[in-house]
């Protein structure tokens, strides 16, 4: 889990995050975030 964070945050506090969304932007713990789950309901891929 600390090594999911740890990129996340190098993501977020990158320059390319922090030139498009401003350098006061920042992501801690009272970021809000949104999760959502998906379920494959077919698989469109030719058979290999």
């Amino acid at each position: 889990m600390a090594g999911w964070r740890a990129g996340h945050e190098t993501f977020w506090h990158g320059p390319e995050v922090r030139a498009e969304l401003g350098q006061d932007f920042t992501v801690d713990d009272a970021t809000p975030v949104v999760l959502e789950r998906f379920r494959l309901v077919a698989d469109l891929r030719e058979a290999r």
